[in-house]
């Protein structure tokens, strides 16, 4: 496919992904010679607005650099909608969809969680999860106790 970035990455399962900052950050490491080792395969993210911007961003990254069309920067701008972008490049804005899931972990249904997950990682041996805290357990209010939230207890100490 044209524009389209190789899939011979190590891929990335991003949990409480937000707006895909974490992500992007591996997305646009570059090793010697300028590959790019990592490919985000599948985000999770509960908050709408924010799995909005991961699937616009989930999009971006479909293209080679310098390949995205300027339909993406209208987008931005305010001067297009999304909808009308994803028309018009209907595989790219299909893998973007598929990659970025608005779910929240501990209440959608395991099974579907594992099938997402080994569906993204199922060409690999080798895989990286990464993700960041749920900003509602660990932000300060969280910490200071005024807001107790049920997300703290969706992170496990490892091996448990």
């Amino acid at each position: 496919m044209p524009g389209v970035t190789s899939d011979l990455s190590i891929p990335i399962v991003d949990l409480f992904a937000g707006p895909g900052g974490l992500g992007e950050g591996f997305t646009t490491f570059r090793a010697p010679g300028g590959r790019a080792p990592f490919r985000v395969r599948l985000s999770i993210e509960k908050d709408f607005w924010a799995h909005q911007t991961l699937t616009l961003r989930a999009f971006y990254r479909q293209f080679s650099p310098g390949r995205v069309s300027g339909r993406y920067y209208d987008v931005l701008r305010g001067t297009a909608d999304v909808e009308s972008l994803f028309a018009r490049f209907p595989e790219e804005s299909a893998r973007a969809r598929e990659e970025a899931w608005n779910a929240e972990l501990g209440a959608v249904d395991q099974s579907e969680l594992r099938r997402r997950i080994d569906a993204a990682v199922s060409q690999s041996d080798e895989w990286v999860l990464i993700g960041g805290p749920p900003c509602q357990a660990y932000s300060v209010a969280g910490r200071s106790g005024y807001r107790r939230t049920p997300y703290s207890k969706l992170l496990l100490p490892a091996g448990a």
